[in-house]
């Protein structure tokens, strides 16, 4: 399950990363919504429901939750550890 986890929050960056590109070619004020339509659905699906499931899961094992936050890589790794450990 991690490596789909995993691939969710790549592809979340790569969206947002798009959105961004293409936002300085075009400036269009639809991507705006487009935007703020993306984020609430990552907000209230993504962050709400599945990060705290790994959460409540990590949090009885900070080895696993530190393993995991590893394997983000650089950048993403500590905010995944604070979001499933309630630590720095």
């Amino acid at each position: 399950h991690i490596e789909t986890h995993q691939g969710e929050h790549r592809d979340f960056t790569k969206r947002i990363h798009d959105i961004h590109v293409r936002y300085y070619r075009e400036a269009d004020v639809a991507m705006t919504r487009e935007l703020l339509d993306f984020l609430k659905d990552w907000l209230n699906h993504h962050i709400l429901i599945q990060d705290k499931a790994y959460a409540r899961y990590t949090s009885m094992n900070p080895a696993l939750a530190n393993d995991v936050a590893a394997s983000f890589g650089p950048g993403l790794g500590h905010g995944v550890r604070h979001s499933v450990t309630g630590t720095g």
